[in-house]
């Protein structure tokens, strides 16, 4: 029995050797196409969110932006930060689903920020989540009606959705847009009233007083 179990090791061992390279193959070779054409598609991601952007700032968009340099420049940045975004929401998914949902409305403007200010993967989810604080149960009701438009577009027999499609897309642009503003604005005034700049005010005020306060030499 032990030599038969030993005989059955030894040529599913055998089997294992000469079959694993033919298993191997088609599945790294899959990788490999999954890979280029997730690089592929993001490449035209980066050409329509620069369109986008254009028509949200009401410019006129030339369709020669995805083909420019600078799309290639940022698409190794771009595909990082995509990856990155994914594995924070997979992860999250993982955690009860909750803080995947969370988390994905949270980062979910690094896209537009890698495309348009060239931010890296980190900088871009930083300010992402600094840009939605505050925000995030509105934009998780937005989120739900793009998806329940999406829905009826699909249920109008599939044609639908060449019209909620780019919609959508512009929904979120012009969110983007806005959320950029408030952000903005807030810096603006934080700046504006910040307690260092405020000491730095005051100091100089208080020199301006001791400054006229000096007395004059008396006359001669």
């Amino acid at each position: 029995f032990f030599a038969l179990m030993l005989a059955l090791g030894f040529a599913f061992g055998l089997a294992a050797i000469f079959l694993l390279p033919v298993l191997f193959v088609p599945i790294l070779g899959s990788l490999i196409v999954q890979a280029i054409q997730f690089v592929y598609q993001s490449y035209f991601e980066i050409g329509r969110i620069k369109i986008l952007l254009k028509i949200a700032d009401d410019e006129k968009p030339e369709y020669d932006i995805l083909f420019r340099k600078d799309s290639f420049d940022i698409l190794l940045n771009y595909v990082g930060g995509i990856l990155l975004y994914g594995l924070i929401v997979f992860g999250g998914t993982l955690l009860l689903i909750v803080p995947g949902v969370i988390w994905g409305i949270q980062f979910s403007l690094c896209p537009y920020l890698m495309v348009e200010e060239k931010l890296g993967p980190t900088e871009a989810l930083k300010k992402s989540s600094q840009m939605t604080y505050g925000y995030k149960l509105d934009l998780f009701v937005f989120y739900l009606a793009l998806i329940g438009i999406g829905i009826l577009g699909f249920l109008a027999l599939i044609i639908g959705l060449l019209w909620t499609t780019p919609m959508t897309y512009m929904a979120q642009t012009y969110a983007y847009r806005k959320l950029k503003f408030l952000y903005e604005k807030k810096n603006r005034l934080e700046g504006t009233h910040s307690p260092l700049k405020e000491k730095k005010i005051g100091r100089k005020e208080e020199e301006k007083n001791d400054e006229d306060k000096v007395p004059l030499p008396p006359k001669k």
